[in-house]
């Protein structure tokens, strides 16, 4: 999964890619540290997808999480997993309601 850390990067991602996920983390919250594991999970079921999957951490990084809530009419939690299409967000979802299980449900309905 690669990490954001500037705007610009963020930027490049909606250029180059036509859908792709942000998982927004931080580094100071118990729940994220559950979610990660969720999404971690997926991934080690379904490597195939690592490169569509970014992450953001939301203290560290605070100006880019803001810019991509901004930037997709996406209102702020953190955990949270974006999907991107189109450069529109079509799917988010936050808190404990982030399972490798939902997660695979939303691949499976949009890749």
């Amino acid at each position: 999964m690669r990490q954001i850390t500037k705007t610009e990067e963020y930027q490049n991602l909606k250029n180059k890619e036509e859908i792709f996920f942000i998982y927004k983390h931080s580094t100071a919250c118990p729940v994220s540290f559950k979610a990660a594991d969720e999404v971690d999970e997926f991934l080690n079921q379904n490597k195939e997808m690592v490169e569509k999957f970014n992450k953001i951490h939301v203290i560290e990084d605070r100006e880019v999480s803001n810019f991509v809530a901004e930037d997709l009419g996406v209102r702020h939690h953190s955990p949270q997993l974006l999907l991107v299409k189109n450069n529109q967000c079509i799917w988010n979802d936050s808190h404990a309601r982030l399972t490798s299980s939902k997660i695979a449900e939303i691949v499976a309905e949009n890749f």
